[in-house]
């Protein structure tokens, strides 16, 4: 299934990477992208041994911080939504919990 095309899809991405041949560099960045963690790391982790300072590789690596920091704030912001929804369907939490939820909420939300 969906595991083997991985495999598959990461030896492909470490055949390619390992031909040190330059016009790999544009398959390695999108497969960065994969939603499959192990194809993703394993083509960063090309890119850094056999293409530092390649046209694309710098702006990829970049492009994939920019996309882990909006990741973190939205997990961040639905762990804080979570704390209000717990806080509100549980009566002896209060209102304090309540408030300190909100407030996660908005600091999850206004982390640059």
């Amino acid at each position: 299934g969906d595991e083997l095309a991985g495999k598959r899809f990461e030896k492909l991405v470490e055949i390619m990477a390992r031909t040190g041949d330059p016009r790999a560099v544009p398959t390695l960045v999108k497969a960065m992208q994969s939603p499959d963690v192990t194809v993703s790391r394993a083509a960063a982790g090309h890119l850094v041994w056999w293409f530092p300072g390649s046209p694309g590789v710098t702006e990829a690596f970049e492009q994939a911080l920019q996309r882990s920091s909006r990741l973190q704030r939205c997990r961040a912001g639905v762990g804080a939504l979570l704390l209000v929804l717990f806080a509100a369907s549980d009566r002896r939490s209060g209102w304090s919990s309540l408030g300190g939820g909100f407030i996660a909420i908005a600091h999850a939300v206004s982390i640059n």
